[in-house]
């Protein structure tokens, strides 16, 4: 169960509410953590070239599950 995440460097980490640490997920300097819940991290990456960008949903062992691309 994920009870926490953060951005540190290059990576977002998962915590679990014990404060394990249960994944990383890469990150860059576009990378934005849109929010979590006790079972998947949401993502978005900003795109360089056009408006918007991808939401990225990952499970608590780092794993995408699911990726929309999205436009503004």
């Amino acid at each position: 169960m994920i009870g926490s995440v953060v951005k540190e460097g290059g990576y977002f980490h998962a915590y679990d509410t014990n404060g394990n640490m249960l994944c990383s997920i890469n990150a860059n300097e576009y990378s934005e953590l849109q929010g979590y819940t006790s079972t998947t991290i949401n993502i978005f990456e900003r795109s360089l070239y056009r408006k918007g960008g991808t939401l990225e949903t990952y499970n608590e062992k780092g794993e995408r599950i699911s990726t929309r691309e999205i436009f503004s």
